[in-house]
């Protein structure tokens, strides 16, 4: 990911139309994927508790994958249908027996879905169909969690995905109370902000930014002085912090419901430093940077903050 912000200007940002409360009312519908596993009930849990704040619909979602429906018919042959309706039936007394438990004590309505086929078309096929403000996953499932935060699975479900996505991995104790808003200062730096504060309408944001010079190791193997290099790099800082208050205006954020840090260094390590260093409880990123191509879109500051953390991590477009 590009966050490099010297020697050009930070790009103007078309948000003005994006103005304080709208932000809560952001999310309308919200689509959980669960593998039905005991850790996937974390999703769950915090689906339903930014559903409830937001008065969004919530929709949970069980895939039966076509590998192992293929292996089931191997085994029992023409047996399949009647053992397979059993399968369905036990998986649908699950989905309801979570709705009932987590999410209608909430006074939720909870809708329901078991499909068939690819894990990952199911999920981007019902999230356009219910056009999902937020897709929700849980990051310790022992199934299909794995395949898409790990290799090539994450970067097609990312790349495809028009849809915000909610990796979860800790338990909810409580509403997201500390989140780190990772700022590259691409459009899409405006949606990441949105969506914090729509997940976390109480929470106090840090908007972060990491930056590096350009060429800086051959520019000191050039010799150029070291003080003009502490002049770049105190000249990037100053136009980042400008240019995070001014996102943080144009946002509609108060002054005291945020704050920035800008660092020199590798975007990925700096972003998990900030967030041990506020206890971010999620990490907001936008997978779009500035000069990203298409074929990069997840990017190594992305997959490392998703594959390394041990907090739950928002990724928007």
């Amino acid at each position: 990911m590009a966050w490099n912000i010297w020697p050009q200007r930070l790009p103007n940002l078309c948000i003005s139309h994006w103005k304080g409360d709208h932000a809560i009312k952001f999310i309308s519908t919200l689509l959980v994927a669960t593998d039905l596993s005991a850790p996937s009930r974390f999703a769950t849990a915090r689906a339903a508790s930014i559903a409830s704040a937001s008065k969004a619909r919530l929709e949970l979602l069980h895939v039966i994958e076509n590998r192992g429906m293929a292996a089931l018919r191997d085994l029992f042959g023409d047996a399949v249908t009647s053992v397979t309706a059993r399968l369905e039936e036990d998986f649908r007394a699950e989905l309801a027996g979570l709705a009932a438990e987590i999410c209608e004590p909430l006074g939720l309505s909870v809708g329901q879905h078991l499909r068939h086929g690819k894990v990952l078309d199911e999920i981007t096929d019902l999230g356009d169909a219910l056009d999902a403000s937020l897709v929700v996953l849980g990051a310790h499932g022992a199934g299909f969690v794995r395949q898409i935060l790990v290799g090539t699975t994450a970067e097609r479900l990312l790349r495809r995905a028009l849809r915000p996505l909610l990796v979860v991995r800790r338990p909810v104790e409580s509403v997201y109370r500390r989140v780190l808003v990772a700022v590259d200062f691409s459009p899409g730096s405006l949606t990441a902000v949105k969506y914090a504060r729509a997940v976390a309408p109480d929470a106090t944001l840090t908007l972060f930014h990491a930056f590096e010079i350009p060429f800086e190791g051959r520019l000191r193997a050039a010799s150029v002085e070291e003080s003009l290099l502490d002049h770049y790099r105190a000249q990037a800082r100053q136009q980042a912090m400008q240019g995070l208050h001014r996102l943080a205006d144009e946002a509609g954020l108060t002054t005291d419901s945020y704050q920035v840090i800008v660092t020199h260094g590798t975007p990925g390590f700096r972003v998990m430093d900030a967030a041990g260093q506020v206890s971010a409880d999620l990490i907001v990123m936008c997978k779009h940077g500035v000069s990203m191509t298409n074929e990069l879109l997840l990017g190594s500051v992305t997959r490392y903050v998703l594959t390394e953390t041990d907090r739950d991590v928002l990724v928007v477009r």
